[in-house]
């Protein structure tokens, strides 16, 4: 479906209204051409061919980086100079012409089947590299065969089916802008597959793409970590002055936002923050209130973690409510931390609890091996 939604970039309005200009820059001077005026036509075509050939490398240069707009055709591309590679492919061809007419005996279709194999990877070489000698590099070359993997032979028939179809045109439809613009769009089209194929296997190619699903979420991630990294500070800033009870209502409110994915990840961040700053009776306290909040979301094992935590932080620590000492308890006996267990109990039952209640009974439960 990807590869459907990028060839539909040829046909997008920007493209669209490069290729009505351009074909029809060359309906109206190829008719004019005459050997009195040759060197002007020949001129024309050079400057429209150079538009043409670095408008299709700017359109497989975006859609390889996952942009999916076609670009509006710029003068300045009419400069040859402004980018190599739009000479290199152009000249091949003229090469294997010039080849077959000076040896007519050799067999066009292994020149054809050549330039059919090759002609996706070399483009797609200079493409991801933008170094024009790349497309005549074998090894590149051969990294960007291996690279596309099953996707090599779908460049290769895209790219013959869009020749294929150029010849029958240009048989079937006379000399005009019809003409030229259907095999202006046949091309681009060619391009827009190899570019297609290099952004569907950037990864086995090497490729970033500056636009792309993991950059998306790299930029998210990043801008997630840079909010995180402020409500840490805000949290720091409150227990300095000396507020535990305004911390625990913002980390709570934090964790309330936060999806179950990044609330793990977020409480962890805490706890080890936690460990530098120099409130350690403050970051107790802070942690005494958040141990109900994250056994309420399920979520015993970061509540243990944050029991230890505020354990290392004060010699005193003690979750503030019998219940929660039990649960945070029952939860450290079920994942096999008995020890755990004994020391939530004694550390709640330090602050003066009743001689018969829960917490004491299931402590002397857990001392009798029960």
């Amino acid at each position: 479906m990807e590869l459907l939604r990028i060839l539909r970039v040829p046909f997008q309005l920007g493209s669209l209204l490069f290729v009505a200009m351009s074909s029809l820059i060359l309906a109206l001077v190829l008719p004019e051409i005459s050997i009195r005026n040759m060197a002007l036509g020949a001129f024309a075509l050079w400057a429209v061919g150079t538009w043409l050939t670095r408008y299709a490398f700017r359109l497989i240069d975006d859609i390889a980086n996952g942009v999916r707009e076609a670009a509006a055709a710029e003068v300045e591309m009419v400069n040859p100079f402004g980018d190599s590679r739009c000479w290199v492919h152009p000249g091949l061809a003229v090469v294997l012409a010039v080849v077959h007419v000076a040896h007519p005996e050799w067999p066009l279709a292994a020149l054809l089947i050549a330039a059919a194999l090759l002609f996706a990877p070399s483009i797609g070489a200079c493409a991801m590299s933008g170094r024009s000698r790349d497309a005549l590099n074998p090894l590149a070359v051969w990294r960007v065969v291996v690279g596309m993997g099953p996707w090599y032979p779908v460049a290769v028939l895209a790219t013959v089916a869009c020749a294929g179809l150029a010849v029958t045109m240009a048989r079937a439809l006379p000399a005009g802008w019809a003409l030229y613009a259907s095999l202006e769009l046949l091309l681009l089209l060619a391009y827009a597959c190899v570019g297609g194929v290099i952004y569907l296997r950037r990864f086995e190619l090497g490729f970033a793409a500056r636009i792309s699903p993991e950059r998306r979420e790299a930029a998210a991630a990043d801008e997630r970590e840079k909010q995180r990294q402020k409500w840490l500070d805000e949290v720091f800033t409150t227990l300095r002055s000396r507020d535990p009870a305004r911390a625990v209502s913002q980390v709570t409110q934090w964790l309330e936002a936060a999806s179950p994915a990044h609330a793990a990840g977020d409480v962890q961040a805490l706890l080890e923050a936690g460990r530098h700053w120099n409130q350690p009776r403050e970051f107790a306290q802070l942690l005494r209130g958040l141990l109900p909040v994250m056994l309420s979301k399920r979520q015993g094992a970061l509540a243990l973690a944050a029991f230890e935590a505020g354990m290392a932080s004060h010699a005193a620590f003690a979750p503030a409510e019998e219940s929660t000492a039990v649960e945070l308890a029952g939860f450290a006996v079920q994942t096999g931390r008995r020890r755990t267990a004994l020391r939530i109990l004694e550390s709640y039952l330090a602050t003066g609890a009743a001689a018969d209640s829960p917490s004491r009974k299931l402590l002397e439960s857990l001392r009798a091996g029960r």
